[in-house]
């Protein structure tokens, strides 16, 4: 995924654990700026060893927090996800009670509340609830909604669609890359101790809807609606990171297909 980036003179990589101090020190040295991706992500990988997901997603964030802090970071920006709005009939913005019906939503939770409360004169954490996340990009991922039904249409021609009226939030995952320069780039007034949900308000579609988007992709594509337990049902808001940062979706679900 990094290979391009390997012979540029600006770009180095350390490879080491989130959850290491050592390696964490060593990496947050002469650093400004820190942009905070790991994470056991996703609810089935939470559940499936939920002492792993507690140490990375929450404990390794409060760690960081404070060798950002030590080693004088100035601008500390966090993914967060949308999945902390649960299940709820209800658009969600950032000032919406938060209700994760997940351990994975959970532990976002409790990371945003540790870097809120370092927010400090020389540290600037800014928080950022990711919509979900779909397309071809440089390590595409499979267990997510859009791409695996795309991948299911392409090679089986039958997808399934689990709650098909259930709500969910989409984004491209290189309008999520241009969320984070964004924010990097914003003056610190604007972005210090915020929460911005990111996405796009047109981008809010039900399961059913990206179901019938693959199968006009993918003529001959045969829909099977299955119920199960999963409760997530949530649209949500994204006016704040629109009116305050001018941010807007590039790329539609049907290009992502």
């Amino acid at each position: 995924a990094i290979r391009e980036l390997l012979s540029n003179s600006a770009f180095e990589v350390m490879e080491g654990d989130c959850r290491d101090i050592q390696s964490v020190v060593k990496a947050m040295r002469g650093i400004k700026s820190v942009v905070h991706l790991a994470a056991i992500v996703g609810d089935p990988a939470c559940e499936q060893d939920r002492q792993t997901a507690l140490e990375t997603n929450y404990a390794a964030t409060r760690m960081m927090v404070e060798i950002a802090k030590g080693n004088g970071v100035d601008r500390f920006v966090f993914a967060s996800s949308c999945s902390v709005y649960g299940a709820t009939n209800f658009l969600m913005d950032e000032n919406s009670a938060i209700q994760p019906v997940s351990w994975y939503g959970q532990t976002k939770v409790d990371s945003e509340k540790a870097l809120l409360e370092a927010l400090a004169p020389g540290f600037h954490p800014t928080i950022l609830r990711l919509a979900t996340v779909f397309g071809n990009g440089y390590r595409p991922r499979f267990d997510l909604v859009v791409n695996l039904l795309t991948a299911k249409a392409y090679h089986e021609r039958v997808i399934s669609i689990f709650n098909g009226e259930q709500w969910r939030p989409f984004i491209h995952v290189s309008d999520v890359a241009e969320g984070i320069k964004l924010v990097l780039n914003a003056p610190v007034g604007v972005v210090s101790g915020e929460v911005f949900n990111l996405g796009d308000s047109r981008l809010n579609l039900r399961l059913e809807e990206i179901g019938d988007k693959v199968r006009e992709a993918f003529p001959g594509t045969r829909i099977q609606h299955i119920g199960n337990a999963d409760a997530r049902n949530y649209r949500v808001c994204f006016d704040k990171i629109r009116n305050l940062l001018g941010f807007q979706c590039r790329l539609t679900v049907d290009d992502g297909i």
